[in-house]
C-alpha cells in the first residue's frame, strides 16, 4: 500500500524534515545541515531522488536554511517554494561574512520564486500528491518582527488516514499562545498524534496551553547535543504525551541528538511505525 513517509533528520543544531507522499512527490521542511551531514546529498545520492517538488522555509534562521545551496549543486532545486514572503530580504548586514553567500543565495532564490503554482501541479494538494492533507497556520502580521525570524515560524498540519502529525519552526510560547485563540487552529492541531517541538524543544519556548491540546502520542525533537541550560529540561516538559511503544520501551519523547535520523511510515488507515539510523560523524 502507498505510504507516507516522514524523516527528521539529524542535523544538528538545526531542523530538516522529508516528506515523502503516497505517490512519490518529496517536500522539504526546512533544509539545514551541518559540517558531517548535508540533507542534500543523503537525497540525491542515497535516497536516489531526482526532483524536490517543495521547498518549505518556516521562517528564515540560518539552522533552517544551512544546506540550501547543495539543492542545487546536487541538481535537486524544488520546484515550489514556500515561505513568508514579508520576512525577506534578510538584512545581510547582521550575519558574519562567512555566511553572507548564503544568506545572498536564500534573498536571490526569494525573488525569483514569482510565478503561481496551478492547482493541478500544487504538491501540497491532497488531489495532487496521493492523499497528503497540508494545513498551514501563520502567527498574525501585528506579532511578526523582522528583528526576530522566529516570530515569523509557521505551524504546519499533516493528515494521512487517521494519523496526523504536527511541524513547527521556533515558534515562541507567547505567540502560540496567541494562536491558540483561532478556532481553526485548535481544531487542526488537536489531539494530532506526532509533534515536532517548538524551538528544538527548548524549555524556554514551551507552551502548556499549545501541548496540552496537541495531546501528542510522541514528540520529536530535533537538536544537537546538549549544550544550554534551554535543552536540559526539554524531556521532562514534553513527557506528558499519550506514548508509544518502540523497540519493546514506551516512549513520549524522541530526539535525533539521542536516536538520530528518525523515520515514521504511515500507511492510508493511519497506522505507523518508527525506525531509525545514525550517519557517520
Amino acid at each position: 500500500m502507498a505510504e507516507t513517509k516522514i524523516t527528521f533528520f539529524d542535523v544538528g543544531h538545526g531542523s530538516c524534515t522529508h516528506i515523502q507522499t503516497p505517490n512519490g512527490k518529496n517536500i522539504l521542511v526546512d533544509i539545514g545541515g551541518s559540517d558531517d551531514f548535508s540533507p542534500a546529498y543523503h537525497l540525491t545520492n542515497i535516497g536516489q531522488i531526482s526532483q524536490l517538488d517543495a521547498l518549505v522555509i518556516t521562517h528564515p534562521h540560518e539552522d533552517h536554511y544551512h544546506d540550501i545551496m547543495n539543492l542545487e549543486r546536487y541538481g535537486i532545486s524544488p520546484r515550489v517554494l514556500s515561505r513568508a514572503k514579508s520576512a525577506f530580504p534578510i538584512d545581510r548586514t547582521k550575519f558574519d561574512v562567512k555566511d553572507r553567500t548564503r544568506v545572498d543565495y536564500i534573498n536571490a532564490m526569494n525573488s525569483s520564486y514569482t510565478k503561481a503554482v496551478l492547482p493541478e501541479e500544487d504538491p501540497f494538494s491532497e488531489y495532487v500528491n496521493g492523499g497528503l492533507k497540508w494545513q498551514a497556520f501563520s502567527p498574525d502580521k501585528n506579532d511578526q518582527d523582522l528583528e526576530d525570524p522566529n516570530t515569523f515560524s509557521k505551524v504546519y498540519v499533516l493528515s494521512f488516514g487517521e494519523c496526523k502529525v504536527v511541524l513547527t519552526g521556533d515558534n515562541n510560547k507567547e505567540i502560540l499562545v496567541k494562536m491558540m485563540t483561532n478556532p481553526e487552529f485548535v481544531a487542526a492541531v488537536r489531539n494530532a498524534d506526532f509533534l515536532l517541538a517548538p524551538h528544538h524543544g527548548r524549555t524556554t519556548d514551551f507552551c502548556p496551553e499549545f501541548f496540552a491540546v496537541v495531546n501528542p502520542r510522541a514528540t520529536i525533537i530535533s537538536d544537537k547535543r546538549c549544550e544550554h541550560d534551554s535543552q536540559l529540561g526539554s524531556a521532562c516538559a514534553y513527557n506528558n504525551g499519550r506514548g508509544i511503544w518502540l523497540n519493546g520501551e514506551s516512549r513520549h519523547v524522541l530526539t535525533t541528538r539521542k536516536d538520530g535520523n528518525i523515520v515514521l511510515r504511515i500507511d492510508p488507515f493511519g497506522n505507523y511505525s518508527f525506525d531509525s539510523w545514525h550517519h557517520a560523524a
